[in-house]
C-alpha cells in the first residue's frame, strides 16, 4: 500500500464515525474491472474492462475499508469513463 493510501486508511478508520458517510475523491489512476463476483461491494458491473498496475491497491485500500468505487455500479457512455486521453496527432510530409 502506497503512503497516501495508508493515511487515507487511517483517516477512513480512526477520524470518520461510523454513522458518517465518507466520500473520497481523487483520480488514483486504477483501471478496477467489473469483477462482482469477488468483490461485490467494491465494484459494479459497469466498470471499465480494461486493468492495469494501480488496480489491486484500489481494491484492497477499499476492501478493507468497506468502501465502494461507485462508478463502477452505473453505465457510463464511453466517451464519460475516462478524465483524459492522449490524442495522437500525425503530421503528414
Amino acid at each position: 500500500m502506497t503512503p497516501f493510501l495508508r493515511k487515507c486508511s487511517v483517516l477512513c478508520t480512526n477520524e470518520v464515525p461510523n454513522t458518517e458517510s465518507l466520500i473520497l475523491m481523487g483520480d488514483f489512476n486504477a483501471h478496477v474491472g467489473a469483477d462482482t463476483e469477488k468483490r461485490k461491494y467494491v465494484t459494479g458491473n459497469s466498470g471499465p474492462g480494461d486493468l492495469n498496475n494501480n488496480r489491486m491497491k484500489l481494491l484492497r485500500f477499499c476492501a478493507n475499508n468497506e468502501l465502494s468505487i461507485m462508478n463502477t455500479f452505473f453505465e457510463h457512455r464511453s466517451v464519460l469513463q475516462y478524465t483524459w486521453s492522449r490524442k495522437l496527432v500525425y503530421q503528414s510530409r
